[in-house]
C-alpha cells in the first residue's frame, strides 16, 4: 500500500503524466525512481537539528598523463564545528588549519565566503561548484519536472546488514538528454524500500554548461557553446555524496568529495584535484538551535554594485583602523540558503588557526589508499558513462583542427630547419579513443612527412598506435622534437636531438604502476634512413657565429623491429627511471640499457641530476650510441662531443634566490662516454656556469664554460625551456 502511495505521489510530482518508455528503462526503473522522487519531494523532519565534526582536505598533484596516478603535490586540511536545524540553518565555526606540500614555494590555504558542503540533502538544483546563479545550476535527477531532462536505468542490487537491519541497495544510472543546456551524469544509489538516497556521484555536463548566451539569437547559442565545450576539454568537475545511517534511523552525510582534473591547454600535462568533506562525532535532536553572532542584511533591500563596492571599502577601512594585522582578525561569512535557512562560517585569526592542537592525527600528503582507489574508481565509473553521451553534451573535441597539438604546427630542428604542420582530428571508433592525421613540411630538406595516429586514453592506460613517415629521436634523453628544443634551436641556434627518418608503425601502452610509478611498453617496426644536417641556426648565434650546427650521427639504414620497456617513478623532490632497448636492423642486433635520477635537497636550493647507461653492438648499429655534451649531460660542450657504448654524467645546480620567481644558479657538470672496453680512456668531461632560472625552471639562461677538453671550446650561451617540452 505504502508503494502504491509513493507511485502515485511521485507522478502527481512530475505533473501527473505516465512515463513514457524512453525515459525508464523498465518498469521496475520506473517504480524505483517514483518512489525515490516521492521521498526527495517529502521533507524529512525526524531529525530537527544536528551537530557534528568537520574535516575537510583539499590535494592536487601534477602528472603528464591525464589517468596517470601522480602524488599528491600539496595538501591542506581544516578542522570545523557545525551546527544545524530546521528549516536549513547552519553555523560552522573553523578550528584548525594544517598543511604541507613537496614543491618550494606551493602552498594550499582555502577561505569560503559560503557553506562549501551539502550539510542535508540536494534540493532540486546542483549548483556548479556551490554558486548562487539560478541560471548556472544543473536539475535534480529527482527534482520536479526532472523527467523532461533525464533517462533512468536501474542497476545492480546490494545487500548490506547494519545495526540488525537489512538494507537492499539498488543503483539507478541517470544520463540528460542529448538537448540539456547544463545537467549531471552519473548514478544514485537507493534503499529500495525507504527511496533514500544512499551515496549520488556525478558529473557536470551541459551545452552551455560553462558560458550563457549573450543573447537570445542562435548565432549567440552556438558562440556560448563553442566557449563551454572549450572550457569542458579543460576542466572537470565531478562530485561523490555519500549518507550514513545514524541510529538506526536518521540518514546523514558522511563523505562528500568534490575532484576534478585541469587539463594544461597545448601539452599533455594535467593536475587532478579532490576536495573531501567528512562528517562525524554527530549529536541529533539534541534541542539545541543554531546561534548566529551576526546580523544578516536585507535582503529586500537591492545594493547597487557601487554600494557593494562601498561597502567593501568601508570594511576594509575598518579593519585597518583596527590597528591589527589580518593574521589577527577573525572574519563572518553570513547569507541565505534554500528553504528559509541562513548560514554563517565563522574563522577565527589566522595564528588562533595554527595554535590548533585538537587534532586527531598526523598530517599525511597521501591519502589513504582505499580513499584514494574510491575516488579513481568513481572517476573511471564517470568518464565512461561520460563517454557514451554525445560530444556536444560531454565536451568532447569533435572533427577539426587539432588546436590541441598547437606546439607541433611549428617546428624546428638542424634537420628540417623550420617545418610547418597541419594536424586534424576525428572522433575515434570505440570510447576514449581519438584519430590524428599530420602532414609536415620541411624548409630546409624539402621533406614532406605524413603520419596517422589512434590514441586511446583510458583510465586503464593510454595505447597510441602510430603510422607513416617522419623524424624520430635516436637519443634516450635528448628530446629534439619538443617545442622547448624548436624554440632554443630559433633563438640561440642549439640542436640536443639526434634524429633519423623512420617509415612505419609504433604501437605503444602506458599505465600506472601505484602512485607516482609508470610503466611504458613499446614496439615498433620501420625502415630507418641516415638523415644530415641541412639548417643553420635559426637567429645568430651569440657565442659561435658561424652559425652552422654539428653534423646529425649516422645510423645503420634498413628495416628495423624494435621494443622498448621503461619504468619511471615520480616525486615532486625527485624521480628515477630505467629504460631497457632492443633493435634489429638489417641482419644486426643490438640493445641498450640506461638510468637516471633527480633529486633536490635543502627546500630545492641544490639539485643533483646523474644519469648512465650502457650498449651492445653500438658500433654496428649506431642508434643505439650513447652520447655526451649538450643540457642533458655535461654542459659546456655540444651535444654528442663524445659517444659510446658507455655513459655516466652527473649535473650539480645550487640555486640562490628563496622562493623568488627569478633564481641564480650556479652549476658544475662531469662525464665521460666512450667505448666501455677502455673506457678509462675516455675523455673525462667538464663544465662549469652560472644562470638564472625563472618561475621554477619555465625559462631558464645559461653561461657554460668547458673546464676540461676545451681545444676549440669556449664560453656557451643558452636557453633551455624547462616548462616546454611538449609533446
Amino acid at each position: 500500500m505504502g508503494s502504491i502511495f509513493l507511485t502515485l505521489l511521485a507522478t502527481t510530482l512530475i505533473g501527473g503524466q505516465s512515463p513514457d518508455t524512453a525515459t525508464y528503462a523498465d518498469r521496475a526503473t520506473r517504480e524505483l525512481v517514483a518512489r525515490a522522487v516521492a521521498r526527495h519531494a517529502q521533507a524529512d523532519s525526524s531529525v530537527r537539528d544536528y551537530q557534528a565534526q568537520l574535516r575537510y582536505r583539499l590535494s592536487f598533484g601534477v602528472g603528464t598523463r591525464r589517468w596517470a596516478e601522480v602524488p599528491t603535490a600539496a595538501v591542506e586540511e581544516q578542522d570545523a564545528r557545525l551546527s544545524w536545524a530546521l528549516p536549513n540553518d547552519l553555523r560552522v565555526d573553523i578550528l584548525g588549519r594544517r598543511e604541507a606540500s613537496q614543491i618550494d614555494g606551493v602552498n594550499l590555504a582555502s577561505s569560503f565566503s559560503r557553506p562549501w558542503f551539502v550539510p542535508r540533502t540536494l534540493g532540486d538544483s546542483i549548483r556548479i561548484m556551490g554558486g548562487d546563479s539560478r541560471d548556472r545550476a544543473a536539475p535534480h535527477p529527482l527534482g520536479r519536472g526532472a523527467e523532461r531532462l533525464y533517462q533512468y536505468a536501474a542497476g545492480d542490487s546490494l545487500i548490506i546488514s547494519m545495526q540488525g537491519k537489512r538494507l537492499v541497495i539498488r543503483a539507478i544510472t541517470i544520463t540528460p538528454r542529448d538537448d540539456a543546456a547544463i545537467a549531471v551524469a552519473g548514478r544514485l544509489w537507493v534503499d529500495v524500500e525507504s527511496g533514500n538516497v544512499v551515496r549520488f556521484i556525478f558529473r557536470y555536463v551541459g551545452r552551455e554548461l560553462w558560458n550563457n548566451p549573450e543573447g537570445d539569437t542562435r548565432a549567440d547559442s552556438i558562440d556560448a557553446r563553442r566557449a563551454s565545450r572549450i572550457v569542458s576539454q579543460i576542466l572537470t568537475i565531478d562530485a561523490d555524496l555519500e549518507y550514513a545511517l545514524l541510529e538506526n534511523q536518521y540518514w546523514l552525510p558522511r563523505r562528500q568529495v568534490l575532484s576534478g582534473r585541469v587539463t594544461v591547454p597545448f601539452t599533455s600535462i594535467a593536475v587532478p584535484f579532490e576536495a573531501t568533506t567528512t562528517f562525524d562525532d554527530y549529536t541529533v535532536n539534541s534541542g539545541r538551535g543554531v546561534n548566529f553572532s551576526v546580523a544578516f542584511r536585507d535582503t529586500t533591500v537591492k545594493r547597487t554594485p557601487a554600494e557593494n563596492a562601498a561597502r567593501r571599502d568601508s570594511l576594509r577601512a575598518e579593519r585597518r583602523a583596527s590597528g591589527l594585522p589580518d593574521s589577527l582578525l577573525a572574519r563572518d561569512r553570513t547569507g541565505y540558503l534554500s528553504h528559509g535557512g541562513r548560514y554563517q562560517v565563522h574563522r577565527p585569526p589566522v595564528d588562533s588557526l595554527k595554535r590548533y592542537a585538537e587534532w586527531s592525527d598526523s598530517l599525511v600528503l597521501e591519502q589513504d589508499p582505499a580513499e584514494r582507489a574510491r575516488i579513481r574508481q568513481a572517476g573511471a565509473d564517470l568518464a565512461k558513462l561520460v563517454e557514451g553521451l554525445s560530444p556536444e553534451l560531454a565536451g568532447r573535441p569533435g572533427a577539426g583542427v587539432a588546436w590541441e597539438r598547437f606546439p607541433e604546427m611549428v617546428r624546428f630542428n638542424r634537420v628540417q630547419g623550420t617545418a610547418f604542420s597541419y594536424t586534424r582530428r576525428l572522433p575515434g571508433p570505440w570510447d576514449f579513443t581519438t584519430l590524428y592525421g599530420t602532414m609536415r613540411y620541411g624548409i630546409a630538406d624539402h621533406r614532406v612527412m605524413a603520419s596517422a595516429t589512434m590514441v586511446r586514453d583510458a583510465p586503464s592506460g593510454r595505447v597510441t598506435i602510430t603510422g607513416g613517415r617522419d623524424l624520430a629521436d635516436v637519443d634516450p634523453w635528448a628530446r629534439g622534437l619538443t617545442f622547448g628544443n624548436s624554440m632554443r634551436g630559433l633563438l640561440v641556434g642549439r640542436d640536443d636531438g639526434a634524429y633519423l627518418l623512420a617509415e612505419g608503425a609504433r604501437i605503444s601502452l602506458e599505465r600506472s604502476a601505484g602512485v607516482g610509478g609508470e610503466v611504458m611498453i613499446a614496439a615498433y617496426a620501420a625502415d630507418q634512413h641516415t638523415v644530415g644536417t641541412r639548417s643553420r641556426g635559426g637567429l645568430p648565434r651569440l657565442f659561435g657565429a658561424d652559425n652552422f650546427y654539428p653534423s646529425n650521427p649516422p645510423i645503420r639504414d634498413g628495416l628495423a623491429i624494435g621494443g622498448q620497456l621503461r619504468y619511471m617513478t615520480q616525486r615532486y623532490r625527485g624521480s628515477a627511471g630505467v629504460n631497457l632497448e632492443g633493435i634489429r636492423v638489417d641482419g644486426e642486433v643490438a640493445g641498450r640499457l640506461t638510468a637516471d635520477a633527480r633529486q633536490t635537497f635543502l627546500g630545492g636550493a641544490v639539485a643533483l641530476r646523474l644519469k648512465a647507461g650502457v650498449a651492445e653492438h653500438a658500433d654496428r648499429v649506431p642508434q643505439m650510441a650513447l652520447r655526451a655534451g649538450g643540457v642533458e649531460t655535461v654542459r659546456g660542450y655540444e651535444f654528442g662531443v663524445a659517444t659510446g657504448d658507455a655513459l655516466w654524467a652527473a649535473q650539480l645546480d645550487l640555486s640562490q634566490g628563496g622562493r623568488n620567481a627569478v633564481k641564480r644558479v650556479l652549476f658544475l657538470d662531469v662525464g665521460q662516454a666512450g667505448d666501455r672496453r677502455a673506457f678509462g680512456e675516455a675523455k673525462f668531461l667538464s663544465g662549469v656556469g652560472v644562470g638564472f632560472s625563472l618561475l621554477g625552471g619555465l625559462v631558464r639562461a645559461d653561461l657554460s664554460h668547458p673546464l676540461t677538453e676545451r681545444a676549440g671550446r669556449g664560453l656557451r650561451f643558452d636557453l633551455v625551456f624547462g616548462g616546454l617540452q611538449w609533446p
